[in-house]
Formats: C-alpha cells, sequence, structure tokens
C-alpha cells in the first residue's frame, strides 16, 4: 500500500513539474516570437512572386564567379556586349530582337542572386533579389509597362510606388546568423521618378556617416530598376 501511495504521489509531482517545464518553454516561445517580429523575415518564396511564362532561362554571373559552379553562366563583361538597352526595352544585339518571354537570372555573388522575368524587353511582375540566409533581401514589383509599381520591399523598408515613381531605399549586404536584434546599414536613399534617380540623393559608408551627395536631373540620371542599371554608363548595378 505504501508502494502504491509513492508511486502516485511521485506521479503528481512528475506531472506538476511537466506542466510548469511546458509553462516556460510556452513563455519562452513567445518571447523569442516577439523579438523576432521586429524584424519580419520573408519566405523563401513570395506568394505574389509570379514569374510568368517564360520559353527559356537566361543566366548571367559577375566576373569574379568563375568557378565550375558557375562556368555556365555569361560573365558580365560578355553580356554587356552581347545586350544593350534601346528604346527603354533589353535587345539582344547578336539575335538583334528584344528579350521575350525570358526568365533572366543573375548570380552577383555566391551568397547573392536576382531574377526577374522579361516581356518584350521590359521587367514584368516581382522582381526578387535573395540575399545570404533570407535575411537581407529586396522584393519589388513591376507594371506591364515595365515602371515600378506596387509593393517595394528592401531589408526591413517597405513602400509603394506609383508609376516608377517613390522613395528608394538600399542597404549594405550583410549575412545574419540570428533572427534577433537585426540592424540593416543604409547605403543610398533618394527619390525616384519614371524609374529614374532625381533630384538630391544621400549615400552613405559602412559606418552609417554620409559619404557624398549628388543632384541628379533627368538629364544626367540613372535607371534604378534591374536589368536597366546593369548598362547604365555612370553608376552601372554590378
Amino acid at each position: 500500500m505504501a508502494i502504491q501511495n509513492y508511486a502516485r504521489r511521485s506521479k503528481i509531482i512528475l506531472s506538476q513539474r511537466m506542466k510548469k517545464l511546458i509553462q516556460i518553454l510556452l513563455i519562452c516561445t513567445i518571447i523569442i516570437s516577439c523579438k523576432t517580429n521586429q524584424n519580419p523575415i520573408p519566405p523563401k518564396e513570395l506568394k505574389n512572386h509570379k514569374m510568368g511564362n517564360s520559353d527559356s532561362i537566361v543566366f548571367w554571373r559577375a566576373d569574379t564567379l568563375s568557378n565550375l559552379l558557375y562556368s555556365n553562366m555569361m560573365p558580365i563583361s560578355i553580356v554587356l556586349k552581347k545586350y544593350s538597352i534601346r528604346n527603354d526595352k533589353l535587345f539582344d544585339i547578336e539575335h538583334n530582337t528584344y528579350l521575350n518571354k525570358v526568365h533572366l537570372q543573375y548570380r552577383r555573388s555566391q551568397n547573392q542572386a536576382e531574377d526577374v522575368f522579361i516581356l518584350n524587353g521590359l521587367p514584368q511582375n516581382a522582381y526578387y533579389d535573395s540575399r545570404g540566409k533570407q535575411m537581407d533581401w529586396r522584393a519589388f514589383n513591376y507594371s506591364n509597362s515595365g515602371k515600378l509599381d506596387g509593393n517595394f520591399n528592401v531589408s526591413n523598408y517597405s513602400t509603394q510606388f506609383r508609376n516608377g515613381t517613390g522613395f528608394w531605399k538600399d542597404f549594405y549586404f550583410k549575412e545574419f546568423d540570428s533572427y534577433i536584434s537585426i540592424s540593416f546599414k543604409i547605403k543610398e536613399k533618394g527619390v525616384v521618378k519614371n524609374n529614374f534617380k532625381y533630384g538630391k540623393w544621400e549615400y552613405y559608408n559602412k559606418e552609417g556617416k554620409i559619404d557624398s551627395t549628388k543632384t541628379y536631373t533627368l538629364k544626367d540620371s540613372v535607371d534604378v530598376r534591374f536589368p536597366h542599371c546593369i548598362f547604365n554608363k555612370n553608376e552601372p548595378c554590378y
């Protein structure tokens, strides 16, 4: 009888301890979740990321990525010879035609890749730039006419563009090992009109201080869109 009573007491004590442990775990989970939500992280595939019905895929890469893993991708130095921007559209010089129904992927570095759907030479739908461990990222949308339009999200900055016009921000690329206390260092910011930099822009160093400023007019401005920015003579984005 004593043994049975001892067994019952042991089960009760164990049950109480388990309940306390579960409560502690729940509290910890809530705390971590709250901290994490201060810096929302996008899913690996955006819900609105529709690449379109592509006929082919074009692979570009930075010149520095020359190992076997990236050897089948066209280096950017060759891209600049075989492609150009004509009449605001991406043009294939070799085949004398605008790129159409093409899924373009550009590998900027080992940890950073960009992709967009090209229709009749213009970027369409959602542009997606995946960086590192999905902590540092960019995702925004193009209209049917190839203009920045709709949601614009860069790291922890979110805004809206309308008909190619809005306020642009970009940040220095960095990989993050933790979801907690994420900080992004501003790289540049300014107004965009009709997809081009306009007015006063501020450029920052990695210490967070203004490194330089520049005022753009429509005559000397540069296109901020990908892949158009690759072909900017004054400020290419590669």
